[in-house]
């Protein structure tokens, strides 16, 4: 007998088809090579994000609390969405990730004990006995 439930195997196995993708579509890759004027001052980090939503049509997904009290320098020119968020998360020790062509996610590095205000993040153990 496994040492894991049927349950927790379908539980990672859902987990890792939805999170394991190493090869993006054409359509994602035509999304992150497309450039966009954008026009987006310095502010915060939530409204620089929903400018740039905005300004390009993607949605941009995120915990509030995740970027609750960062901030972004303003964005003005020609960006790639992956040169534009690149700047905007520029020193606030978050990234970002694909979800799809029209979708993206603003989390913090895998692995990583991140603080902020009202905030720590860590990795969780989906599988308890």
């Amino acid at each position: 007998m496994s040492v894991f439930g049927t349950g927790c195997r379908l539980v990672v196995v859902m987990i890792a088809t939805l999170l394991w993708r190493d090869d993006p579509t054409q359509e994602e890759r035509c999304a992150q090579s497309r450039t966009y004027l954008l026009n987006i001052p310095s502010q915060p980090l939530e409204g620089a994000l929903q400018d740039l939503a905005k300004q390009t049509g993607m949605q941009i997904v995120f915990f509030s609390r995740l970027i609750r009290g960062r901030r972004a320098s303003a964005l003005q020119g020609f960006y790639t969405i992956d040169a534009a968020l690149t700047a905007l998360l520029a020193g606030s020790g978050l990234t970002f990730r694909l979800i799809n062509d029209r979708t993206i996610e603003i989390v913090a590095p895998s692995g990583r004990l991140l603080k902020g205000p009202h905030l720590f993040f860590a990795s969780v153990n989906l599988c308890a006995r």
